[in-house]
């Protein structure tokens, strides 16, 4: 599992962490956010400073998943 935790402006958290085939995030505000599935294969998480986004890139597929923070909803 490969993942990244950040703390939010407005006091609460964000994690996110790619087990399996999934990306899964946690908030302050909710045990479990949201899962959605990803490209297999190892992951690098990375969560955008004020929490709004989230980047799973595949290391042996090169592929970018955007997805929005809040919802989870693939951005691209």
């Amino acid at each position: 599992s490969y993942g990244e935790l950040v703390a939010l402006p407005d006091g609460g958290f964000l994690a996110a962490a790619v087990s399996s085939a999934n990306l899964e995030a946690w908030s302050s505000s909710q045990k479990l956010a949201w899962t959605a599935p990803v490209t297999p294969g190892a992951q690098d998480v990375i969560v955008s400073r004020d929490g709004r986004w989230i980047y799973s890139v595949g290391r042996e597929s090169r592929m970018l998943t955007v997805l929005d923070a809040a919802s989870g909803k693939e951005l691209g």
